[in-house]
């Protein structure tokens, strides 16, 4: 257990495997839920749009912005709290 007030860091490689299996979810995780939404609902959007054939690249886009956003977002908050990642 954690004692209160102890600050725990995020990790950047939780961050990545977890936009892996589900966009955006690493950067939910690392404490950027707007960004992290975002990437989900536009994902999820390319998916429908796979139906015409236009969506194939923003499903592979997205799902590889979710990675690198949940790396970055894990990584800026432990720098904005002082650890190292």
């Amino acid at each position: 257990m954690v004692p209160p007030g102890t600050i725990v860091p995020k990790s950047p490689g939780v961050a990545v495997l977890a936009s892996f299996f589900l966009p955006g979810l690493g950067s939910m995780i690392s404490g950027n839920g707007g960004i992290g939404a975002l990437i989900l609902v536009l994902y999820m959007a390319s998916w429908v749009l796979t139906l015409v054939l236009v969506g194939f690249l923003g499903v592979f886009g997205f799902w590889v912005w979710g990675m690198v956003q949940g790396y970055s977002d894990a990584v800026a908050w432990n720098r904005r709290h002082g650890l190292i990642s």
